[in-house]
């Protein structure tokens, strides 16, 4: 069942309380690059094969990161996931080869095409951004030690993101505001399990304020 009621401010303010808070782990933004996940028409667009309702509420949060990840000159990595029965057979056929390239839902939505020119855009057809992309070694070579994760869809490629990023040995803030599934249950689930093992849990408000002070945000 669609329900973005997971993002009200009450469900927030509540994750906010029982999320652990990390000292240990500051968010520093001249180290951090910020990656959107799949920001596709396909999830994005009312009108879309896959619409997630919960996209809409995140979509300003991001969008007001990316603004600010870009005037500080920090990456920004935009995903754009593609069936290829080529590349990912299983994937394929899980999903019954739903995101063709041909397809123009399958583009990220025009929101995004002011970053485009200066991002790091990956095509993968895998959940994971970091298989056989090269994307480990471009974030490496930009001094990158921490990323921001938000998008779509919590539960699936976000995850996978995170937990792909974490092996690489990045520290992840996993925006518990800014990504979106198609219920509480699946986004909660990630939620508890990236927070135990993977990624500290800011909200977007977190890393916009803690980008205004220069650092040091305490999620």
């Amino acid at each position: 069942m669609h329900s973005s009621a997971y993002l009200t401010p009450e469900w927030i303010n509540g994750w906010m309380e029982k999320r652990r808070l990390r000292d240990d782990l500051p968010f520093e933004p001249a180290k951090a690059a910020l990656m959107l996940v799949d920001l596709q028409r396909y999830f994005c667009e009312p009108e879309a094969g896959a619409f997630v309702p919960a996209s809409e509420h995140i979509l300003p949060k991001l969008l007001d990161l990316a603004r600010l990840f870009a005037e500080m000159g920090r990456p920004i990595v935009l995903t754009r996931h593609l069936d290829d029965p080529a590349a990912h057979p299983l994937m394929a056929r899980w999903w019954k080869s739903a995101m063709k390239a041909s397809d123009p839902e399958t583009k990220l939505i025009p929101h995004l095409d002011p970053f485009l020119p200066s991002s790091i855009l990956v095509t993968k057809a895998h959940y994971d951004p970091f298989f056989k992309t090269g994307l480990a070694q471009m974030l490496e070579g930009r001094g990158v030690e921490q990323v921001v994760i938000g998008g779509v869809l919590t539960h699936l490629c976000c995850e996978t993101a995170a937990r792909a990023a974490f092996a690489h040995d990045l520290a992840v803030y996993f925006l518990l505001d800014g990504t979106a599934t198609d219920s509480a249950e699946q986004h909660e689930g990630t939620l508890r399990n990236l927070g135990h093992g993977f990624a500290v849990l800011p909200t977007c408000g977190e890393i916009r304020e803690a980008i205004g002070r220069g650092g040091a945000a305490r999620a």
